[in-house]
């Protein structure tokens, strides 16, 4: 259930990410910062690795509270279904 979860919460941050990518000419057409400023702020940054540690940490810090909420979603939903009347 752990790589039920683990997987889940990864294919909704890749999707999340096309989407955002796929928002670029959205933006740049409505002359709004690319990804929020998150290039503009990368390429400002004075410390670019420190910067790109810091974006991973929080990627890594959502997904696995991602991951932990889809896992007790699917422990629930399998406890649940113990309960349901079977013929």
């Amino acid at each position: 259930m752990v790589k039920r979860s683990m997987f889940a919460s990864m294919l909704f941050i890749g999707a999340m990410l096309i989407l955002s990518i796929l928002g670029i000419p959205i933006d740049l057409l409505t002359h709004r910062p690319i990804l929020n400023g998150l290039v503009t702020s990368f390429f400002e940054a004075p410390n670019r690795f420190a910067f790109f540690g810091v974006v991973l940490i929080t990627i890594a810090g959502c997904w696995l509270l991602l991951t932990l909420v889809i896992w007790f979603s699917l422990a629930l939903n399998n406890r649940l279904t113990k309960f349901d009347y079977r013929k």
